[in-house]
């Protein structure tokens, strides 16, 4: 569908400032028909979607380097390491180098 051209745009292009407006034009739909469909097909928002997708890039990120926790949220799409800190905590249960001190593997970073 064209809901899944946006959520694949969406997927692509995550550490951007991605917009409503953009994603909406990129399914070329108007954003009030592609807002509905998107809840119907991801039970998300379009904000509650992206936000997670970008958390969840994070954790792959925690996982799997060594990169400082500010240049893993500036590289998802976080232009503010404090709002990232505290949004991944709110979905994950523990701040990010808490998390990273948790669940990495190999030496520890930041």
């Amino acid at each position: 569908s064209m809901v899944e051209i946006g959520i694949s745009y969406m997927h692509e292009h995550y550490a951007e400032p991605l917009t409503l407006k953009q994603v909406s034009q990129v399914s070329m739909m108007s954003r009030t028909y592609f807002c509905q469909i998107f809840k119907m097909i991801t039970q998300k928002t379009f904000k509650e979607y992206l936000i997670e997708l970008r958390i969840h890039q994070a954790v792959e990120r925690i996982h799997n380097t060594q990169e400082p926790i500010t240049d893993i949220s500036q590289a998802v799409g976080f232009s503010d390491s404090a709002h990232f800190s505290r949004t991944f905590k709110k979905i994950m249960g523990l701040a990010p180098r808490e998390y990273r001190a948790l669940h990495a593997v190999g030496p520890k970073g930041n």
